[in-house]
């Protein structure tokens, strides 16, 4: 299969998920503390935040009552590896020429 990659100006933590759980960290005292963040409301930062997952799994069900995915969109629970290079490149490198010519040497 192939990797999911997303590069962003944004950290996951820069992202409103809506929710504070109690200081006592009980399920039953979640409260609803939306501070209606759009990414129009972020600030740029200046770096790059890269995620790179082997598997995704569809954000949720066939309503919005925090349902699973279906079934067929969810990643079973076991073991998954998986393996990727990153190589820096210069303005003057061709990533074909290196795919081609250093990586599979």
């Amino acid at each position: 299969g192939l990797l999911s990659l997303n590069a962003s100006h944004f950290t996951p933590k820069d992202f409103d998920h809506g929710f504070e759980r109690s200081q006592n960290g009980a399920n039953d005292d979640i409260k609803v503390i939306k501070k209606g963040m759009h990414t129009i409301d972020l600030v740029e930062r200046d770096l790059v935040h890269l995620d790179i997952d082997h598997l995704q799994m569809g954000v949720g069900g066939e309503d919005s009552w925090w349902a699973q995915p279906l079934d067929k969109y969810q990643i079973q629970s076991k073991a998954h590896t998986y393996h990727f290079m990153m190589i820096p490149l210069a303005k003057q490198n061709d990533p074909i020429e290196l795919y081609k010519n250093d990586l599979f040497k």
